[in-house]
């Protein structure tokens, strides 16, 4: 029986960097937002069908009343949208009849004839007009130097990536020999406690050969103190009762119940789970594939950090012969990925009476069981109760009809998925609402009942090109309310008048407050710092004057997250003024010290498993854009000084999350960002500082550079594509003294 929660896996696996799965939804989500939409309008948060308001009567549902309003209010929207494009359509209908009307236009409609009509040619007379050009100029030979370099670069990158495939890396890493054998035996032998391990394997009509090979799986499990606990469900096909029997003959750790009529998967699984008298429990689909090692390493886990109750593992896919391929390398515990995607999935193991104690599968939830099970257990739980195995113990079958192979597959588990979600708001006393974000994968735009104050900290030159269209945007294209600004700026700048002049026009607004430092040496850290004594806000945000709003509700996005528990910082997507991407967060030790995610990357790319669209746990947030909680900023003693201009943002992040606070990337936060454009300047010339600030972030933090807890070691530190795989991974099986994935 499959476990179609599962299916919330089809964003799956980009083992190539051409992963555009979600593109035109991204790019519509940000044209609608940028149009003026107020999605959780502060003035009338209750406007929207709003989850966890125990004020309505009926938790998780607005009025009728105030849905229609929101329609009416956004068809008004896209109207007056399509009125804009209108206008802006005939505005550029004009100007091209302008060019057509011009004397250059006419002079050169001959030569744009004669390459309509003779292709070839006119691409060949473009050739041999550059070639003349270059010789003219005397830079043919450096043209065709550079040609040659572009060509080699071309080669040596397709020519790496034929030799970096997942085949290859299976090959090289992850293929098990009889050496391997027997250092699993040698693990299993140093274990003090061996629990028994319940397999729940719900069962309805499979074909003959895969359940067969599920339950091999099953018997070729190294760790051997194990049950397999099967809940037929009311099967209809010959075959299944037959080979159940056969196996249960064969071995009494199987175990199977039949059941009398076909009650679902959720009700299955509660069939299964009631048989199972282990003090742990593996999740099994009834034609997919366990590892040989997969019980020993999850028992492992268990064994070396008592503390934990709730196991999952890293999977790849298999067709129908078996041939692996769609790798998902997973963070760890990252507990906003988990609300926008069911990333846990295979391998699960957690204590039994963890399941119990919170009711086990629920059929109102069939198509996505798994994953509400999963969101009630790690509710209750601490992180350091939750532990991630990044290794693959799990191939999942991808067969025609299957989650695993259609995206479109199931589609009622996209509904249980969202309804689970809701459901976890509710639990969690967390007021919001879920949107998709792609095919399978969705967001949660938290609504809290009060917005509390933001002060938006903001170092600055003064330079009118620069803070003018920046203070537009946040003053009159600002959705969220309740904010203060304060633009730290050097004495110096009241020496230049055009500055002085723009300084003083800005102050007139009353949110708007100049705090005026001591002329120094450039120093972000110290003024971010100063400026921050200054501050009156429950939350700080941290912006840069080369940034400019692009969707009005940017802020209240952030601010959701921000009052979730324990969350110190939060960032949000970062776009080039071309419109791709900047930052969509950062990933630790790449380039050394960290890099920003997808930078340079096409707006509306999925990402590695969807990420880039999804809100998630991070290790490291941008300062160009980072909304921090106050309480947090205080107790790590704010930005370190020691870092004047590079790194300070990865230092401080880096310090919250050591301290146990969470750093979050939220991409529903968008703004353009001229990267350097008002600072830029210091970095230059401090080339033997740089390199001082590098060596600090090393000796600090050396190990959480090489092992960024959000991405994974069987992936490359490559932030501009993080679905590469690592050669070789950065981490080994415990019974081995070389990597190993």
């Amino acid at each position: 029986m499959r476990r179609e929660s599962r299916g919330s896996l089809t964003e799956m696996a980009p083992v190539t960097p051409k992963d555009t799965a979600g593109e035109d939804f991204g790019r519509f989500d940000l044209e609608r937002r940028a149009s003026g939409s107020k999605q959780a309008a502060i003035a009338s948060p209750g406007s929207r069908d709003v989850v966890g308001r125990a004020d309505e009567g009926r938790p998780g549902h607005a009025t009728r009343d105030h849905e229609d309003g929101w329609l009416r209010e956004a068809i008004w929207r896209r109207e007056s949208r399509l009125a804009e494009a209108s206008a802006r359509e005939r505005a550029l209908a004009g100007e091209l009849a302008t060019v057509r009307g011009s004397d250059s236009w006419r002079l050169t409609a001959p030569l744009r004839s004669l390459g309509s009509r003779y292709p070839r040619g006119a691409t060949a007379l473009r050739r041999t007009l550059k070639v003349a050009y270059w010789a003219a100029s005397f830079r043919l030979a450096q043209r065709l130097r550079e040609r040659r370099h572009g060509m080699e670069i071309v080669r040596r990158a397709e020519a790496t990536s034929r030799e970096r495939t997942y085949e290859k890396w299976i090959e090289t890493y992850d293929t098990l020999t009889p050496s391997d054998i027997d250092g699993m035996r040698r693990l299993v032998g140093s274990l003090e406690v061996r629990p028994l391990v319940s397999i729940v394997m719900p069962v309805f009509d499979p074909p003959e050969r895969l359940i067969r090979e599920a339950i091999e799986s099953v018997l070729a499990q190294v760790y051997e103190d194990w049950e397999l606990c099967i809940a037929d469900d009311a099967s209809t096909a010959e075959h299944v009762r037959a080979v159940l029997d056969e196996y249960a003959r064969d071995d009494p750790r199987i175990r199977v119940v039949y059941r009398s009529n076909n009650g679902g998967i959720a009700t299955a699984s509660n069939s299964a789970l009631a048989l199972a008298r282990g003090e742990l429990v593996g999740l099994l689909d009834h034609d997919d594939v366990l590892r040989p090692h997969a019980l020993l390493l999850s028992v492992h886990a268990f064994a070396t950090t008592p503390s934990v109750q709730y196991v999952y593992s890293d999977e790849d896919k298999i067709d129908d012969v078996g041939h692996r391929f769609a790798y998902w390398f997973k963070p760890d515990w990252n507990p906003a990925l988990l609300i926008a995607q069911n990333y846990a999935c295979h391998f699960s193991v957690f204590r039994t009476a963890l399941a119990r104690r919170v009711g086990g599968f629920r059929p109102d939830f069939d198509g996505s069981q798994d994953w509400d099970l999963v969101l009630r257990m790690t509710e209750t739980l601490a992180p350091d109760a939750i532990a991630h195995i990044p290794h693959v113990l799990y191939h999942w079958r991808a067969i025609p009809g299957s989650a695993a192979a259609e995206a479109s597959a199931k589609p009622y588990s996209v509904d249980a998925g969202r309804r689970a979600t809701e459901d976890h708001l509710r639990r969690t006393r967390r007021e919001g609402y879920v949107v998709p974000a792609g095919r399978r994968t969705q967001r949660v735009r938290y609504v809290p009942s009060s917005w509390p104050l933001v002060s938006v900290v903001i170092p600055t030159t003064g330079r009118p090109k620069l803070l003018e269209p920046c203070l537009a945007g946040l003053l009159r294209r600002t959705a969220y309310e309740p904010f203060e600004v304060i633009l730290a700026v050097g004495d110096d700048a009241n020496e230049d008048p055009e500055r002085r002049e723009c300084l003083t026009r800005l102050a007139h607004d009353p949110r708007v407050r100049v705090v005026t430092l001591p002329s120094r040496p450039f120093n972000f850290s110290m003024t971010v710092n100063e400026a921050v004594s200054q501050a009156n806000g429950e939350l700080l945000l941290l912006l840069n004057d080369d940034t400019e709003v692009i969707v009005e509700d940017w802020l209240e996005a952030m601010v959701g997250y921000a009052l979730l528990d324990r969350v110190g910082a939060v960032g949000g997507l970062l776009l080039y003024p071309d419109g791709r991407i900047q930052h969509a967060g950062m990933l630790v030790g790449a380039r050394g010290v960290a890099e920003h995610l997808y930078g340079g990357r096409q707006l509306g790319i999925a990402g590695y498993m969807g990420r880039a669209n999804l809100p998630q746990d991070l290790s490291v947030v941008a300062g160009t854009c980072m909304l921090v909680r106050r309480e947090a900023f205080d107790e790590v003693d704010g930005f370190d000084e020691a870092f004047p201009v590079c790194y300070n943002d990865i230092d401080f992040c880096l310090k919250l999350r050591m301290r146990g606070w969470r750093v979050l990337y939220v991409p529903d936060a968008v703004l353009n960002h001229r990267e350097t454009a008002s600072f830029g300047t210091h970095q230059r010339g401090r080339d033997l500082a740089h390199r001082r600030d590098v060596g600090r972030m090393l000796d600090r933090w050396g190990d959480v550079l090489r092992d960024d807890a959000m991405h994974n070691p069987n992936l490359a530190l490559d932030a501009s594509d993080p679905s590469q795989l690592a050669f070789p991974p950065r981490i080994r099986y415990p019974w081995r003294s070389e990597p190993a994935g």
